[in-house]
C-alpha cells in the first residue's frame, strides 16, 4: 500500500486532464440540463503502453457560472454529446495532451472560436465539426517534438444533428440550435 501512495501523488499532481464525460447512448435528456454536441475528431497514431493511448487535444470551455469543461477530441468517437449546466460559455483555450493524458501546452483560441454561446435548459447547442491532427518527432539524443493542428472546421449542422438523433434516439425531440464556432 505504501508503494501506491507515491504513484497516486504523481497522478494527482502531474497535470492530467479531466474531460467532460460524454452522454451515454441510453441516457434520456434532463429538462434542467443543457447540452453541446458536434464532431471533435482527432487523427493521431495510437501509442502502446500509455495511459490514454493517443495524443489528443481539447476545447476548454469557460462559463459564466464559474464552471469549466474540457471537450476531448477523439479518434474512436468523434460525435460527442456532453451535458453541461445552463449558462453562457465560450471556448477559452485549446489544451494539448500527450498519450498519457498529461497537458503539454495550452493556446488561446482565435476570436471566431471564442464566441459566447447561451446554454439553455432542455436544449442542445451544435458547436461544429472539428478535425485535428497530432504528430510526434524524435530528435537525437532525447528531444521529443509534439505538434497539434486544427485541420478543418465545418458547419455540418443538418448532417451531424441527424447523426445525433440516430445515435441518441432519446434526444430526437430535444430542440437544437446551431451556434457554429470558428466562422
Amino acid at each position: 500500500m505504501r508503494h501506491l501512495l507515491p504513484l497516486l501523488a504523481i497522478g494527482l499532481f502531474s497535470g492530467c486532464a479531466n474531460f467532460a464525460p460524454p452522454v451515454d447512448k441510453g441516457v434520456k435528456p434532463s429538462a434542467t440540463a443543457s447540452y453541446v454536441y458536434g464532431r471533435f475528431a482527432m487523427d493521431a497514431k495510437k501509442t502502446r503502453l500509455t495511459f490514454a493511448g493517443q495524443r489528443t487535444m481539447s476545447f476548454s470551455l469557460a462559463c459564466d457560472d464559474q464552471k469549466s469543461y474540457l471537450i476531448k477530441f477523439s479518434m474512436d468517437e468523434p460525435l460527442a454529446l456532453i451535458e453541461l449546466s445552463p449558462s453562457t460559455c465560450r471556448v477559452k483555450e485549446l489544451v494539448y495532451l500527450d498519450a498519457n493524458g498529461v497537458v503539454k501546452s495550452r493556446e488561446q483560441v482565435s476570436e471566431s472560436l471564442s464566441k459566447e454561446f447561451e446554454l439553455a435548459a432542455g436544449k442542445a447547442v451544435y458547436l461544429g465539426d472539428f478535425a485535428a491532427t497530432s504528430t510526434l518527432q524524435f530528435s537525437y539524443p532525447d528531444d521529443i517534438n509534439y505538434r497539434w493542428e486544427m485541420r478543418e472546421v465545418k458547419d455540418n449542422y443538418n448532417v451531424t444533428t441527424k447523426q445525433l438523433h440516430k445515435s441518441f434516439p432519446a434526444f430526437s425531440a430535444l430542440p437544437t440550435e446551431n451556434k457554429m464556432l470558428g466562422r
